[in-house]
């Protein structure tokens, strides 16, 4: 730091002559410029190493910006009321950032201060500290006994009542249940027993037909051929009729014939 003192003059001076103008105009500006002369000769001389060069601007930066623990501690050493002491400078090598970092530490480093403050008003809370926004938590203890008022004794009369027309119309509609039951019973029993009976009675009427056709049509002892063709037929009216409404053709010649055939006695089969 010696070797780039500010306050030093400069090393060296060039005396160009009274009739150089070069030399006049340099000795003006230096008149002007005072000691800022110098500082700009001692810039404009030989260039210092990096090593050095590093140092004197770290040295710069912490006697511009001091470090805050030591203004806390020199605060604390001379009291309140004090003059606070002349920081130390302290010089870090090859590192010219390193002042910066030690005086402005990064957020990270501080959060863990800020998060044990925050978790220790936790337990305010939980003591029952008094707070504005706290609602008062209910107590059951308090809540009013409401207590069953009593029933009268017109009412309990009415209720015992009512029990009994409702059991007595229970039972009056369970007997007529069990009668509307028993008489489908008895009446599908009825049902099926009559149907059987005609059931049986048609089959013995249809069985007696059968026999009495068969008889009929195999009897060929009595009437010529034709005359028991025509009692096959039925040659009435109304047979006529249905035919005809059911779409069938008409038959009455074939049935005129068959009865002419039947009338004459050359007809073969007479």
């Amino acid at each position: 730091m010696d070797d780039f003192s500010f306050d030093a003059p400069a090393s060296k001076t060039t005396d160009f002559g009274s009739d150089d103008p070069t030399a006049d105009f340099l000795a003006r500006e230096q008149a002007i410029l005072g000691g800022d002369a110098d500082f700009l000769a001692g810039l404009s001389g030989s260039a210092p190493t990096s090593a050095n060069a590093n140092n004197t601007i770290s040295s710069d930066f912490e006697s511009s910006f001091p470090s805050f623990e030591d203004h806390d501690a020199g605060l604390t050493s001379t009291g309140s009321t004090g003059a606070v002491p002349a920081v130390p400078s302290v010089s870090i090598e090859n590192d010219e950032f390193g002042a910066f970092h030690s005086d402005f530490p990064e957020i990270e480093t501080e959060s863990a201060p800020v998060s044990q403050t925050f978790a220790a008003t936790i337990p305010i809370q939980a003591t029952g500290a008094s707070s504005g926004f706290r609602s008062p938590s209910p107590t059951l203890n308090r809540a009013p006994q409401f207590k069953t008022p009593e029933v009268p004794e017109v009412v309990k009369e009415w209720r015992e009542k009512q029990s009994v027309i409702i059991a007595e119309k229970d039972e009056r509609s369970e007997a007529k249940r069990q009668q509307t039951i028993g008489a489908a019973h008895e009446a599908i029993d009825r049902f099926y027993e009559d149907y059987n009976q005609k059931k049986a009675k048609s089959i013995t009427e249809n069985r007696d037909k059968e026999a009495a056709f068969l008889a009929k049509r195999d009897d060929v002892s009595s009437g010529t051929q034709w005359e028991r063709i025509n009692r096959h037929l039925d040659s009435s009216p109304a047979a006529v009729t249905a035919a005809l409404k059911a779409g069938r053709r008409d038959t009455s010649r074939m049935r005129e014939l068959l009865r002419d055939l039947e009338k004459d006695p050359s007809a073969p089969g007479n």
